[in-house]
């Protein structure tokens, strides 16, 4: 059986991971839709999404640079920065959305 998206290994259903939490009315956005609150669990959820976006957009810069200047400059400072604790687990917890539970 095939998703909205392609295949869905172990899965089977053909529907999306996040419907699961829907359909079984937990976590945040099952309240949300079980109460009614679509509007509150948006205004919560969007700042959240919006940050995720825009950090994916600026690592994802950094990363596909074709500037030979700041390829240079990446590569030099990612494995000093890289040993700073905070450095290596905020990327992580910030796209995992970790921080805003």
């Amino acid at each position: 059986m095939s998703g909205p998206t392609g295949p869905t290994p172990g899965r089977g259903r053909g529907h999306l991971p996040g419907e699961d939490v829907a359909h079984a009315g937990g976590g945040p956005l099952g309240r949300a839709i079980a109460e009614d609150r679509l509007d509150d669990y948006e205004a919560r959820r969007r700042p959240v999404a919006e940050r995720v976006v825009a950090f994916t957009g600026r690592t994802t810069r950094i990363a596909t640079t074709r500037s030979r200047v700041l390829r240079t400059a990446r590569n030099l400072a990612l494995p000093v920065v890289s040993r700073i604790p905070a450095f290596r687990t905020r990327p992580a917890t910030e796209l995992a959305e970790l921080n805003y539970r």
